[in-house]
C-alpha cells in the first residue's frame, strides 16, 4: 500500500501518492497546469 498525501492546487483539496509531483497531482485531478516544458524522464 502506497502512503497518499492531499495538498490544495488553485484552492482545490487533491490526494495524490507520495513521490508524485505537483504538476502529476494536477493533472490526475483534472486541474490544469501549463508545462510547456516538462517532460516525465527529466
Amino acid at each position: 500500500m502506497r502512503d497518499n498525501v492531499s495538498l490544495i492546487i488553485d484552492g482545490v483539496e487533491v490526494t495524490t501518492e507520495v513521490g508524485k509531483t505537483v504538476l502529476e497531482a494536477a493533472l490526475e485531478n483534472g486541474i490544469y497546469i501549463p508545462h510547456l516544458c516538462y517532460h516525465p524522464d527529466l
